[in-house]
């Protein structure tokens, strides 16, 4: 018989609570359930009390080192057979009938996701009463979390659709889960008390308040931009992170998006009076900066009134803040700590309005203040001012605007130069034949001697099939399993750039070889801030017969091979694209990263250099050849199907055919969409 509930749940030296934690599952009405309690590598004694419960239904398992609470969670979650998570934590109590409320309930009504609860506070005798209804759990979580997180009871199903936790936010990945599953889909709070919740010292939001903080704001952001793109008119433009960048306006945009979106004349009331309250509290004596400041209330008030969401006349609206901006421009001292993107962009969104025309007395004055900004940026970067990335787009969309242009060239070559020396190698394979593995090998044996190199393989497989044949110091081999058919290459290079050490990274085929001065030449173009994206090679790409590829092998002779060019392959002319490329990490990742919308095989190589030209991201080709060893082609090769083929090469077209600000705005919409 398949099994209806798993209760998961973490502990981490809860000697004084674990009992009663256990005893409370235990002893439920309902008895179609699995416990699985996950041992953080806690002090003996708390396997000495799991291990005394005699009682089948309990899976223990303890892990080798501290992980963390989510780390823990996400481990009972993939050991999980249930129909329906039930989360609990380990200084709780859940009542007896909690699991069979809950459950009945999923049951009862299968459009919903998840189902939580409201708690009492064990030490105060407190009740705590959360949002019940779908529509008003939605408009909380805009504000903070709002869900006892130990009363949910969550579909396995949705679960697994959203990957589990983040681990990446410590202490605040219950608030980030609550948000997606609240966009996934349905979730409802019953009004009964179904948990007992024990506050202390020693919980992670108590420990890390600071860092909790910040990721509680990084959530809210995300979650605020995802609600009102989810639900926000088509004529609508995109909503950005600078126009939610004032918490509060963050909410008054998603409340008028919203109750636009099911005609609600009270949510629209409550938008009016927060959206009052912010503008009664303006002041120049707020901090000029998008984060809790004075632009971003600007940015969000000029995306309210160019959607015609509120009405009024923007000039008069930000007059106040145009003001007290320029007055902190005149007075600027080369020291001051300024949030440079916030000015930048709010600069670009006002010169950009579409009040204005080319003539326009007052686009002319934010052009003029313009160049005086760039003038105390250029002397900011000069003097070593500590670099937030963001800026280059800004910055970019200034120089293509023709503002000061040589300034703004320099600007932009001191903001792509990088320092860092690790260059990172990232080589994503499924090994479909056993020259495919000999090519890899051989290609490890060359990047490992280039200094500064970090060289890391993901193999996606149904099993391991690749081992590497020395124990290199500098090569990092990790395995995820993937019964897909279809490669998802894009996929797996997106998750291998986010664990790169270096600040250059080269995207690699496992089959390609190229002569190290090349290598060297292409990456030094991007340390020096010349290049964004840099090919090893000038174009021409060789495909080695099976003979010639076994021959290099031996011998490693590129002498050879390029006198013998006139005899090799040339498949996609002189002018190719693929094999192998560098980047400047953080400004490619910033350009979008791997469109993971191209499936298995497709044109998304030519589509990276299209996407830069699209972008005015400056590309650099190193001279001399790329040597393709011979392979069986193979599924992994070409297209899965037609229907693929077809969605792939839509994809790249559809991007061809993008300005810079619509590329711009559908990049921001990729892991939404995916």
């Amino acid at each position: 018989m398949p099994i209806e509930v798993s209760v998961i749940m973490p502990v981490y030296n809860m000697v004084e609570f674990v009992n009663n934690a256990i005893t409370s599952i235990l002893q439920q009405t309902f008895t179609d359930f699995e416990f699985i309690i996950v041992d953080d590598a806690s002090d003996d004694a708390i396997a000495v009390i799991i291990n005394s419960y005699q009682d089948g239904r309990i899976v223990y398992c303890k892990n080798d080192r501290n992980q963390g609470n989510y780390y823990s969670r996400n481990k009972g979650f993939q050991l999980a057979k249930g129909k329906y998570i039930a989360i609990m934590d380990a200084d709780d109590i859940a009542t007896l009938d909690r699991l069979e409320k809950q459950y009945e309930y999923l049951n009862r009504y299968p459009e919903l996701l998840a189902v939580g609860s409201d708690c009492i506070y064990q030490l105060s005798k407190q009740k705590k009463c959360g949002p019940k209804t779908y529509k008003d759990i939605q408009l909380t979580l805009l504000r903070h979390s709002c869900l006892i997180h130990s009363s949910l009871m969550i579909r396995k199903d949705a679960l697994c659709l959203l990957g589990g936790y983040n681990e990446a936010y410590f202490s605040a990945s219950d608030y980030d889960l609550s948000c997606r599953l609240a966009l996934q889909g349905k979730i409802e709070n019953l009004p009964d008390t179904l948990i007992h919740y024990h506050r202390h010292p020693t919980q992670i939001s108590a420990l890390h308040c600071e860092k909790q903080s910040c990721f509680v704001d990084d959530i809210r952001i995300q979650y605020q931009l995802s609600f009102i793109n989810k639900y926000k008119k088509k004529s609508s433009t995109m909503i950005r992170e600078p126009d939610v960048s004032y918490p509060e306006m963050g909410r008054v945009i998603a409340y008028y998006t919203y109750a636009a979106y099911i005609c609600d004349q009270e949510v629209e009331q409550q938008a009016d009076n927060l959206l009052d309250k912010i503008l009664g509290k303006i002041s120049i004596e707020m901090p000029l900066c998008l984060k809790k400041g004075l632009l971003g209330v600007g940015c969000g008030l000029i995306y309210l009134l160019r959607n015609g969401i509120v009405e009024g006349n923007e000039d008069e609206v930000l007059s106040e803040i145009d003001w007290a901006l320029f007055c902190a421009l005149v007075n600027l001292k080369d020291e001051a700590e300024i949030d440079w993107y916030g000015w930048l962009h709010y600069f670009h969104l006002r010169i950009l309005s579409p009040n204005y025309s080319e003539n326009s007395i007052k686009r002319i004055v934010f052009c003029q203040h313009a160049v005086s900004m760039l003038d105390c940026l250029q002397r900011g970067l000069h003097k070593g001012m500590e670099r937030d990335n963001r800026i280059i787009t800004e910055v970019e969309a200034f120089h293509q605007m023709k503002i000061s242009q040589v300034k703004t060239a320099e600007i932009l070559r001191l903001l792509y130069s990088i320092k860092n020396q690790i260059v990172t190698f990232i080589i994503p394979i499924r090994l479909d034949s056993p020259e495919r593995e000999r090519n890899l090998d051989l290609l490890l044996d060359t990047l490992v001697t280039i200094e500064h190199a970090e060289i890391r393989i993901m193999e996606g497989d149904n099993e391991p099939r690749y081992r590497l044949k020395r124990n290199y110091h500098n090569v990092v081999y990790s395995f995820i399993k993937d019964s897909d058919p279809v490669f998802h290459r894009t996929k797996y290079l997106n998750r291998l750039l986010q664990e790169a050490s270096g600040s250059v990274v080269g995207i690699w085929d496992a089959d390609v070889m190229i002569p190290e001065i090349q290598i060297q030449d292409a990456i030094r173009e991007i340390k020096k801030g010349k290049a964004v994206m840099s090919y090893p090679y000038d174009g021409h790409f060789y495909m080695l017969t099976s003979k010639r590829s076994e021959l290099f092998v031996q011998n490693k002779s590129y002498k050879q091979l390029e006198a013998e060019k006139k005899n090799l392959y040339l498949p996609h002319g002189p002018h190719s694209v693929g094999g192998a490329f560098l980047v400047n990490k953080q400004l490619y990742q910033q350009a979008g990263g791997e469109n993971e919308h191209f499936y298995g095989w497709g044109p998304e190589d030519t589509e990276r250099i299209k996407r830069m030209e699209i972008l005015g991201l400056p590309v650099y080709r190193a001279k001399g050849s790329l040597f393709h060893l011979y392979h069986p082609r193979k599924e992994n090769s070409w297209f899965g199907n037609q229907e693929i083929e077809l969605k792939n090469r839509r994809e790249f077209l559809k991007v061809c055919s993008m300005t810079r600000e619509e590329l711009l705005q559908y990049i921001q919409t990729w892991n939404a969409d995916l």
